[in-house]
């Protein structure tokens, strides 16, 4: 981690003074699942589509909400209910899908959340929002010892598309190898186990298990 890195419980630093770019919503559902034997984005907790519920936590912060998607997937069950971007970036992983969504909107800001974070919840959500720094790339989660960034539950602001393009065209297509050499704000989530996600069928059964605990307590 780079010396460009501040770490925060709340407040963002950085001059607000401007008005920030328009914050957009994107639902990374681009994924092949092989680790779960099945499509992520069919999966329900609590009885309730996934993705139902990620776009209600997007819902009050973003203008615009869409999923990520391979082009042979855009019209596959689930994800045909939703506005999508499809990746315009080939088989890179998650990093196309953040590329091919600036690549539609460049002056927008774009809150990622992936498809397969089942812990999520609206205050984990609405502290990144407050938290936000539209004067660094990016303002994310710091898991483990608050030094690893999560690019899978961040802000990605309009300056975040020239440095991303430039670690793909380097061979780079991690996005939390660019946020941890990058000017980012990173702030400690009040729970690191919001920010779980689930690859494989006995993951699956876990989270059913403890989200079913959380609901009852």
């Amino acid at each position: 981690m780079t010396d460009s890195l501040s770490t925060a419980t709340g407040e963002a630093g950085g001059n607000r003074s401007k008005r920030p770019p328009q914050l957009n919503g994107l639902i990374l559902t681009g994924g092949k699942s092989r680790r779960m034997g099945q499509d992520k984005v069919l999966l329900r907790y609590g009885g309730q589509p996934h993705l139902d519920f990620l776009f209600s936590l997007l819902r009050p912060h973003c203008t615009d909400i869409r999923i990520s998607t391979r082009a042979d997937q855009v019209k596959n069950g689930e994800r045909s209910r939703y506005p999508a971007t499809v990746d315009s970036w080939g088989d890179i992983g998650p990093i196309g899908g953040i590329l091919s969504a600036f690549r539609k909107q460049p002056g927008a800001a774009w809150l990622v959340l992936a498809c397969d974070m089942p812990f999520l919840d609206f205050d984990t959500v609405s502290q990144l929002v407050v938290s936000r720094n539209p004067g660094v790339m990016a303002t994310c989660f710091l898991r483990l010892d608050n030094s690893h960034p999560e690019p899978l539950c961040a802000i990605y602001e309009p300056q975040a598309y020239e440095i991303l393009v430039h670690a793909v065209k380097s061979g780079n297509h991690s996005p939390r190898s660019v946020l941890q050499h990058a000017s980012v704000h990173g702030i400690v989530p009040a729970s690191h186990e919001t920010l779980n996600q689930v690859n494989t069928p006995e993951e699956y059964r876990l989270a059913i298990q403890l989200l079913a605990q959380r609901d009852r307590s």
